[in-house]
């Protein structure tokens, strides 16, 4: 992704995208495993 940034084939937006995209999926896994829990109790 370093390289893609210095030869400019990925721009700003791509980037913040990305960063968007990874944290949207963080937060998902998070909620279905603490459901995952309370359901198992």
């Amino acid at each position: 992704m370093a390289e893609a940034l210095q030869k400019g084939t990925l721009g700003a937006m791509d980037y913040y995208k990305l960063k968007n995209i990874h944290a949207d999926t963080e937060m998902r896994t998070s909620l279905s495993s603490s459901t995952e829990k309370t359901s198992e109790e």
